[in-house]
């Protein structure tokens, strides 16, 4: 069963009693979960096949933590370049392409301003941290992350993905609203509603 496990790539494993677990904890397969559930759009397909491949590559046996931060970053960068077309991930980008974004999202809020304004610091470093285990041709590729590092980033990085993601889909009912047109459901019915169902797995016997 251990080894069906890792060939399917499943989230779970199986201690020595025969227990079914989260491969790495609840809290962390919940973000995952609700994460995915935020790129239901066709628009989000390849960002959340690389988010999948990234998956693929931390339940594996044993574990690639660096090809999964990988992959986890690409999908965060598809995701900036389809808010903001021919522009690059990069921590001077994100500060110039995002802060207008957010201080218009909550212009009502003065506190949440300067709350994402840290956030943003935040993205900044995750993406600086990402870059270094990026392969680059002609340079000596980094060594593999320590695993709770790699879970820590890859776990951040989704955060940010469902944080974007949120951001676009706000910005898109915002246009939708200006042309009279009907908007879709707002993103975040449609995680309460993924992770309903989802819970199940979130019971896995211990």
């Amino acid at each position: 069963m251990r080894q069906i496990f890792a060939e399917e790539h499943l989230a779970y494993q199986i201690d020595d009693v025969g227990g079914v677990h989260p491969a790495v904890d609840q809290e962390f397969q919940r973000n995952m979960v609700s994460t995915v559930a935020a790129l239901q759009s066709h628009r989000y397909q390849s960002i959340s096949q690389s988010i999948e491949i990234a998956l693929s590559h931390l339940y594996a046996d044993p574990p690639n933590y660096k090809m999964a931060w990988r992959a986890m970053l690409l999908a965060v960068e598809g995701l900036f370049g389809l808010k903001f077309p021919h522009a690059r991930l990069t921590p001077e980008e994100i500060l110039r392409r995002l802060l207008p974004v957010v201080e218009s999202a909550y212009k009502t809020n003065s506190t949440a301003q300067k709350a994402t304004r840290a956030i943003l610091t935040c993205f900044q470093g995750w993406v600086e941290a990402s870059l270094m285990y990026r392969h680059q041709p002609g340079v000596a590729d980094a060594p593999d992350p320590p695993a709770d590092i790699a879970i820590l980033a890859i776990s951040h990085g989704a955060s940010f993905i469902r944080w974007l993601a949120d951001l676009d889909v706000d910005s898109s009912e915002s246009v939708q609203l200006c042309h009279g047109g009907e908007t879709a459901p707002h993103k975040s019915s449609v995680i309460a509603m993924e992770v309903g169902q989802s819970s199940e797995f979130d019971q896995a016997p211990t």
